[in-house]
């Protein structure tokens, strides 16, 4: 038989190839990687807070979450923070304003007060009023008057922020001070002046009644009119010397009002006299007001006297500090 033939030789297994080596992964974005913040920015003195960056992308782009603008509390004097889509906006409180109500409007910028001075507040203004005016605006006229700061006998007029006293018909002074003016004429009175007086250095004026007077027990043709408010009907007169004037009220003397010292005060300022007789003034205006005077006080019974002396003292101003 044919010889066996020898198997074939088995081939050698192909060399495995080295696996290709595996490519370098490309590199992972860093999204979701903090990265520092963005620095502040200043525009038009405003500091804006940048937004809370969440992370970058490869090519750089800013990753923000917007839910987060708030968490950093940008909003300043007591606003309220809302988010948006990108950003975030304030709602203020009243009285602030600015992107971040960092602002204290100036509540007098529209001049509030009518007069005065403006204090802006918050939300709020304060006007310091001048004397004589109130109210929030300081247009509301204060009335001094209400407090009564004339004289008893003068009338008060309330002003525009301010008052004014004029004494009432039959008085003179300042409004403050009221002097009841003279009751009779002194048209055909005889006047006496600081010339009379010795320009101060002496305290009255010796006249002759003609009429004798009686005053108390005491008769006298002769009156010393003091320019001080009183009469006294002796010669030599007696003279009043502070503090122990009240010692004198026995003496024969009127005192229809006094001080220690009256000044002549005004221009028109005078002592004047005048000496009436039944005889010849019973027609007279001033007699008959002597007449009317003096009935008030009697009771009822007609005062007829035969001879009258009026002393009038106009505008003789005390020396507050020495009135009794």
């Amino acid at each position: 038989s044919d010889p066996q033939s020898t198997a074939a030789p088995q081939s050698t297994a192909a060399p495995q190839s080295t696996a290709a080596p595996q490519s370098t992964a490309a590199p992972q974005s860093t999204a979701n990687q903090p990265s520092s913040a963005a620095p502040q920015s200043t525009v038009a003195g405003v500091t804006t807070l940048p937004p809370v960056v969440v992370g970058t992308t490869s090519s750089g782009s800013v990753i923000v979450d917007a839910s987060k603008l708030c968490n950093s509390a940008p909003c300043k004097n007591g606003a309220t923070c809302h988010t948006t889509e990108t950003y975030f906006t304030c709602s203020c409180l009243p009285g602030y304003q600015g992107s971040l109500c960092e602002i204290n409007t100036d509540d007098c910028a529209q001049m509030p007060c009518f007069r005065g001075s403006c204090i802006d507040r918050v939300n709020a203004f304060q006007c310091v009023c001048p004397s004589g005016w109130s109210g929030i605006d300081c247009n509301t006229d204060i009335d001094e008057c209400s407090s009564s700061p004339c004289h008893v006998n003068a009338i008060c007029s309330n002003n525009p922020g301010s008052f004014s006293c004029a004494c009432r018909p039959g008085y003179y002074g300042d409004g403050y001070t009221c002097i009841e003016l003279m009751t009779l004429s002194t048209d055909n009175g005889t006047k006496l002046t600081t010339y009379d007086f010795n320009n101060y250095t002496v305290s009255y004026v010796t006249i002759e009644t003609e009429a004798p007077f009686i005053i108390g027990s005491q008769e006298s043709t002769v009156c010393k009119i003091s320019k001080d408010g009183y009469l006294s009907f002796s010669d030599p007169p007696y003279q009043l010397t502070w503090p122990t004037w009240y010692t004198y009220l026995v003496k024969p003397m009127v005192f229809p009002y006094w001080s220690y010292r009256y000044s002549f005060a005004y221009p028109d300022s005078a002592v004047y006299y005048e000496l009436l007789d039944s005889s010849q003034h019973s027609n007279t205006q001033n007699w008959k007001k002597v007449v009317e005077i003096i009935t008030s006080f009697s009771g009822g019974d007609t005062y007829n006297p035969l001879n009258a002396l009026i002393v009038t003292w106009n505008k003789m101003q005390p020396y507050s500090y020495y009135v009794y």
